[in-house]
C-alpha cells in the first residue's frame, strides 16, 4: 500500500480497520447525508471551517457507529469544535511573540492558527509528514521552558509511556505557561480510574488506555497544576448545540511561576 496516493492509502487503512461490512455502511450512509444537506435547512455549523448543514456525517469505528459527528467540510469532530474555541481563548492570553508547541497537530484545528499568522508555532510528531520537527514526544529536542502554550490533543492514549510525555510537556512549558491536554475519557470518568491495556487495544482504536479521573493526578505529578474544563463550559449553550458537541472534558495544565527550569 505504500505506493498508493495519500487519499487511497487512508481509505485502504479505514477498510482494514472497519472490515467490509463497516466500510460499506460508511460508504452508503454518508453520501445519503450529503444529499440531505443540500435540500434541508442548515441546523449545524462547524467553527473550524465554516461549514453549515442539516447534519454531520457519522463516525464509524471498530464495531461501532456514532451518528451526527464528523464535519463534511473539514473532518472535525466534536472535540475539535470545542478545542477551536478553547485554543482561541488561550492564544488571546499570550504575550506578543509567545511560542506554541503543537504535538500531533490535527488538520481540523489549522484554522485557529491561520487566523493568527503572527504566531510562532512549532508542530511536532514522530511519524506525521506535515510537521516542522520530527520528534519523539517522550524525548523532545526543545530547550526547557521554551513554550508559552503546549497542545496535546488525543496523543497520550497512543503512547505507551504517557508519564514520559507529560514530563516532557512540563519541561518545555515556561513558568506561567499552560498546556492543553485532551484524551478519550470514560463517560463516568469522575468516578472511574484509568484502564491500562497490555497492548494497543483494537476495540478502542488501538489505544494503550482509556482515561479516568486520575488523569489530573498524572498531570500534576509531571509538574503542572491542573483543572478540568467541561466542553459545555467552553461555548455558549446555543453553540454547544449547533456545533454538534457532546459532553466531555479537557484538562488545562498550568506551570507555576516559581517552577525551576531543568
Amino acid at each position: 500500500m505504500t505506493g498508493l496516493p495519500m487519499g487511497l492509502h487512508r481509505e485502504a487503512r479505514r477498510l482494514g480497520e472497519l472490515g467490509v461490512a463497516g466500510y460499506t455502511r460508511r460508504m452508503l450512509t454518508n453520501p445519503l447525508i450529503a444529499i440531505g444537506n443540500r435540500v434541508r435547512e442548515p441546523r449545524y455549523h462547524c467553527p473550524c471551517c465554516g461549514w453549515r448543514g442539516a447534519r454531520f456525517f457519522g463516525y464509524f469505528g471498530h464495531g461501532y457507529t456514532i451518528a451526527n459527528m464528523v464535519c463534511p467540510g473539514c473532518g472535525s469532530q466534536p472535540r475539535h469544535r470545542g478545542l477551536h474555541s478553547l485554543i482561541t481563548r488561550e492564544i488571546a492570553r499570550l504575550a506578543p511573540g509567545g511560542r506554541i508547541l503543537h504535538l500531533a497537530p490535527e488538520h481540523a484545528l489549522e484554522s485557529v492558527f491561520a487566523a493568527h499568522p503572527g504566531l510562532r508555532r512549532i508542530r511536532t510528531d514522530l511519524r506525521m509528514r506535515a510537521v516542522d520537527v520530527r520528534a519523539d514526544a517522550t524525548r523532545m529536542p526543545f530547550a526547557a521552558a521554551s513554550f508559552a502554550l503546549v497542545i496535546a490533543s488525543h496523543l497520550l492514549e497512543h503512547i505507551r509511556d504517557d508519564h514520559a510525555v507529560l514530563a516532557e510537556m512540563a519541561r518545555v512549558t515556561a513558568p506561567e505557561g499552560r498546556a492543553i491536554v485532551a484524551v478519550p475519557m470514560f463517560p463516568d470518568w469522575q468516578v472511574r480510574p484509568t484502564e491500562e491495556y497490555p497492548a494497543p487495544n483494537p476495540q478502542v482504536d488501538d489505544h494503550w488506555r482509556t482515561y479516568g479521573g486520575d488523569l489530573a493526578g498524572r498531570i500534576e505529578r509531571a509538574g503542572f497544576s491542573c483543572a478540568p474544563v467541561e466542553f459545555q463550559d467552553m461555548v455558549a449553550a446555543a453553540e454547544f448545540e449547533s456545533f454538534g458537541m457532546r459532553p466531555g472534558v479537557v484538562f488545562i495544565a498550568g506551570k507555576p511561576s516559581g517552577s525551576p527550569v531543568s
